[in-house]
């Protein structure tokens, strides 16, 4: 194959790097005002990766598999939900309704969104989290009828509306009709409507007063020849499967119950309140929750779930495992972590400025990619529309092994390589201009210079730069990861371990990474299977 060359020679990066440097360092006007714009979009572009997973409001209800609805907080692994098909199975296929479960769920701080409807209805989600529209609504980010709450349009976006939501109902009206329907009635195939038959009288009156109490229609007609006596009369709730639904969750007549099912019966909208208002509120506790169909009814509304994220692929399979399940750390993340996590995104500003110190055209990002059928992409930046850019902030022992590492980014920092790799993949660039810089550029020199292979003159790089190519294999490799750590989060059996759960190594230093893992407690108490194989696996 021949050799293909950067978009433009490492030296020549270096050297722009070098003046954006200089020029933020001396006030120059022009880059202190690129500084400026760029720094304003800090809190926007941390929105969005935290918004990264769908999110509902913990007290939002959720359909249940026993047509009841509990709040989204208070579901976990295991339980039994009603959902329905992510897509049509096939050209000019209907959406089926389906059965399915829980495969993962926890409460976040994250930024908020609130969805104000026509009807009244008020949703509180994650700008990310995406909703089945009505028809004719494909704007804004929509995918098929998927629809991101940031993309929504007020006065034109329209939720499609699949089931009211109901609540148990344990009035002596409710209790009449669950007994009469289970003694005398029966769910009438293949629509699955509950109807009951009694000849005129009292008992059939009382029935009828009392479905018009609790808001039900329904239709009367003569019984077929041969049902009961000639004058046997046959009552059926009115209104398709989302008005049976209402009537078996909220009157609960328990045999009728048993023989209703759901599978494989279309799955139609009842109505769709327009979208009146949709805007940030600020950051909130949700209910990041997944399951094995991708989809889940939220207030009567067809909502989508979590998926990974490229920055995460190769990260322990238990570990993420752990925390599909809602399982505390062990531990909380030390501060200094969290102080790097934010002085590395804040300073992704300056170096943005830096880049763009000569007139290149380098944004922070407003949009994600499609990633593999179960991940969404959020590049950093792309540059001049010629290549991708990707920033990350090492700690001194790591931006020092990256300096003397032979082969650079890809033996160094494999989980940066490929997430670099998974964003190539989702945008189709061929290049990523990879930088990182040390946390506290003195005391990393000072330490540096006390070996003899540098010595007391020796000048640390104040920034590192390398190109990524796109790597085919790689990318291949990254993508049925992704979907191994897909199916671990939906299995109830937690996967095999990956690394020795050893904490420190034989000097005492601490061991990679199980030393860092805040996992690393209950994975050693909770005795599960050795490691899928002996040595590193590829994603270490």
């Amino acid at each position: 194959m021949p050799v293909v060359e950067p978009p433009r020679p490492i030296g020549d990066m270096y050297s722009l790097v070098h003046q954006g440097i200089d020029a933020i360092g001396r006030g120059d006007e022009a880059a202190l005002a690129q500084l400026a714009r760029l720094t304003a979009s800090v809190p926007r572009w941390i929105r969005l990766h935290l918004e990264m997973e769908h999110c509902v409001e913990p007290r939002t209800p959720v359909l249940m598999r026993d047509l009841t609805w509990r709040p989204a907080g208070s579901l976990r692994i295991g339980d039994e939900i009603i959902a329905f098909d992510e897509y049509s199975p096939a050209y000019n296929k209907p959406v089926k309704w389906r059965y399915s479960k829980v495969t993962g769920n926890n409460e976040r701080l994250m930024s908020a969104w609130v969805v104000l409807l026509s009807d009244g209805t008020s949703l509180v989600t994650s700008g990310e989290h995406r909703w089945k529209t009505g028809a004719g609504d494909r704007g804004g980010g929509s995918s098929r009828g998927w629809v991101y709450t940031k993309h929504l349009r007020p006065g034109v976006s329209k939720l499609a509306r699949y089931t009211r939501v109901w609540e148990n109902n344990s009035s002596h009206d409710a209790g009449y009709l669950a007994g009469l329907f289970d003694g005398e009635g029966c769910i009438a195939k293949p629509a699955m409507r509950p109807t009951f038959a009694q000849r005129p009288g009292v008992v059939l009156e009382a029935a009828l007063n009392k479905l018009v109490a609790l808001g039900f229609d329904f239709s009367v007609w003569q019984a077929s020849i041969g049902f009961g006596k000639g004058d046997t009369q046959e009552v059926g709730i009115k209104g398709g499967l989302a008005e049976y639904m209402r009537f078996l969750g909220s009157v609960r007549p328990l045999r009728l119950l048993e023989n209703f099912t759901l599978p494989h019966r279309r799955l139609m909208t009842i109505d769709t309140p327009t979208v009146i208002d949709a805007k940030p509120i600020g950051v909130k506790s949700l209910s990041v929750l997944s399951t094995d169909a991708e989809t889940f009814i939220a207030a009567g509304f067809g909502a989508h779930n979590t998926y990974p994220s490229p920055s995460g692929v190769t990260r322990c399979r238990l570990a993420q495992w752990y925390d599909a399940r809602g399982m505390k750390p062990d531990q909380e993340s030390p501060l200094g972590w969290k102080v790097r996590r934010a002085m590395g995104v804040l300073a992704e500003p300056y170096w943005l400025a830096v880049l763009a110190v000569e007139g290149a055209a380098l944004e922070l990002p407003n949009e994600r990619y499609q990633c593999g059928p179960s991940m969404w992409a959020h590049p950093d930046a792309k540059m001049d529309d010629e290549f991708l850019v990707e920033f990350k902030s090492e700690t001194g022992v790591g931006y020092k092994i990256l300096l003397e590492t032979a082969g650079g980014v890809e033996m160094a920092e494999r989980a940066h390589y490929v997430q670099a790799q998974l964003y190539m993949h989702a945008t189709g660039d061929e290049w990523t201009l990879y930088l990182t810089f040390p946390p506290d550029y003195g005391l990393l020199q000072s330490d540096m210079r006390r070996y003899k292979r540098y010595g007391q003159d020796y000048a640390l790089p104040p920034v590192y730069l390398e190109w990524i190519r796109r790597d085919g294999p790689t990318v291949e490799m990254a993508l049925e990861r992704a979907e191994t750590v897909v199916a671990d989060k939906k299995s109830g059996e937690p996967p095999p371990k990956e690394h020795s759960g050893a904490e420190f190594k034989m000097n005492g230093k601490r061991a990679f990474p199980c030393g860092y893992c805040l996992h690393l407690a209950k994975c050693q108490r909770d005795a599960l299977p050795d490691r899928a194989e002996e040595g590193e696996i590829a994603f270490v």
